[in-house]
């Protein structure tokens, strides 16, 4: 720190030329191989070139240090610190060569020594980028936890943060969240918040509105959700359900379907339900549908309506209020003490 409490960083050159121009009260200081060494730490390095001026030491160029990289033409560094008005900023993935986030076009502020960040997209689009993890958001602000390698998503408050997926098989898979987190330690992102999804033709619910989106753009396997299909008719409920969603136009869950005959309370699980593309055309224009398949045995002791039970398979086709009933059933009459079976293959109410 100077005499005027301007703080400046230490700064090692090798190899410089000096630009000395008195009249601007500036020296222009430029390497012309090996970086720039700044701070105690040595290992926070600029390639590029250094301005020092009585407001302090300034930068242009490409700092770079373990954990990231920050590039702009004009840098503004502390003793342990670097600020930019318009910067891309990388963060980099443990344990990969891929990003763990890419920012272009930001207001940065990076505390070495308090071990935090902020950053402040200057634009309001899908501007922040995931690449190791293959998802986008627009975030009004980041805070960087160095020191816990976490980074907070923070979203306008009037808005809902957006995230989608660039991952190229999974049709631009998109949701909203109220809170956003990203574990550079295990490269994980959590959102919460989260209203449903809406996949296939069909809205998924979360237990408690959470998703994790693992890298690779890979969606942890929902447990105890809810799905609703479809999304015009809203005929079908599943409950308890575990799904895999693979993208804007595909996912896989088994669940539990509520069956009610009068106070009889009854379940059919769904052990496959799946959401996919159907009819023939293009892949990019053809429709998608909910289909599930299950299946109910004698000793489940379900009925179809009040007075006929039912074994065998149970159909579901989201685009269809009807089940379809393909097994044997038998009748509750008085008239016949022993149950006798009979083939079955219709939709029932």
């Amino acid at each position: 720190e100077n005499r005027t409490g301007i703080e400046t960083p230490q700064a090692i050159g090798y190899d410089v030329s000096i630009d000395w121009r008195p009249y601007m009260d500036s020296m222009y200081i430029t390497t012309k191989e090996r970086p720039f060494e700044l701070f105690k730490e040595n290992n926070h390095t600029l390639a590029g070139k250094l301005i020092l001026t009585p407001g302090g030491l300034k930068g242009r160029g490409k700092f770079d240090w373990d954990k990231g990289t920050l590039r702009s033409t004009y840098l503004s560094f502390g003793a342990f610190s670097v600020e930019s008005d318009t910067a891309d900023l990388k963060i980099k993935a443990l344990g990969s060569e891929d990003l763990a986030f890419d920012t272009r076009n930001v207001y940065a502020s990076l505390n070495f020594d308090k071990q935090s960040g902020l950053v402040r997209p200057n634009s309001d689009d899908l501007s922040t980028t995931m690449p190791y993890n293959q998802y986008q958001t627009a975030a009004s602000e980041l805070v960087w936890n160095m020191k816990e390698s976490k980074i907070s998503i923070i979203n306008d408050e009037s808005n809902l943060g957006l995230f989608r997926s660039i991952h190229p098989d999974q049709d631009s898979l998109f949701f909203e969240g109220e809170i956003a987190t990203y574990d550079l330690n295990s490269n994980v992102l959590q959102v919460s918040g989260v209203p449903q999804l809406q996949v296939c033709d069909a809205y998924i619910y979360t237990e408690n509105g959470d998703v994790e989106i693992q890298p690779g753009a890979v969606m942890t396997t929902l447990q105890n959700a809810q799905i609703v299909a479809d999304t015009a008719t809203k005929y079908h409920v599943i409950n308890r359900a575990t799904v895999n969603i693979l993208g804007k136009k595909s996912y896989k869950a088994s669940g539990f379907y509520q069956y009610d005959i009068g106070t009889k309370k009854q379940e059919i699980e769904f052990a496959e339900i799946l959401g996919t593309r159907i009819g023939k055309g293009k892949k990019s224009e053809k429709k998608t549908a909910t289909r599930a398949l299950g299946e109910v045995k004698e000793a489940d002791n379900f009925y179809i309506d009040k007075k006929t039970g039912f074994r065998g398979k149970i159909n579901l086709d989201a685009t269809r209020k009807e089940l379809d009933f393909d097994g044997y059933a038998h009748l509750d009459t008085e008239n016949l003490p022993k149950k006798s079976w009979f083939s079955v293959q219709s939709l029932g109410d």
